[in-house]
């Protein structure tokens, strides 16, 4: 199950050569256990040009305490607590990011292969 989503509502693109981390967070249980977990992650869809970033492909979240690199040169997924079944993402927002209106579709799937239902996060890029 999801319990809850955490990601702003609306974010603005860097000036220049800059990127900004946007922090997402998900809160999910299972009734087997947080460890019956086998992922979490998101979908970003471009509500304006009908299209999903990244060629459709989830975006994985982390429940590791931020202990993983996923970046050069440090960049985390910015969690906080290892196995507390909040997972966590920092996505990249660069000066060249498509400015729009986002539908971010949360799912987390078990090792039994059954998902949670989606949860529909709505962002705005300025």
């Amino acid at each position: 199950y999801i319990l809850s989503v955490s990601a702003p509502d609306t974010i603005s693109r860097p000036a220049g050569d800059g990127v900004n981390l946007i922090q997402v967070r998900c809160t999910v249980s299972d009734a087997n256990g947080l460890d019956d977990i086998k992922w979490v992650g998101f979908q970003s869809y471009n509500t304006v040009l009908d299209s999903f970033m990244n060629n459709g492909n989830y975006i994985y979240m982390y429940d590791d305490g931020g202990s993983v690199v996923l970046y050069a040169p440090n960049i985390t997924s910015g969690d906080g607590t290892a196995g507390d079944g909040i997972y966590s993402f920092q996505a990249p927002l660069m000066s060249t990011s498509t400015a729009g209106i986002y539908d971010w579709i949360f799912e987390a799937q078990d090792f039994q292969s059954e998902y949670s239902d989606t949860v529909v996060h709505r962002i705005v890029v300025q």
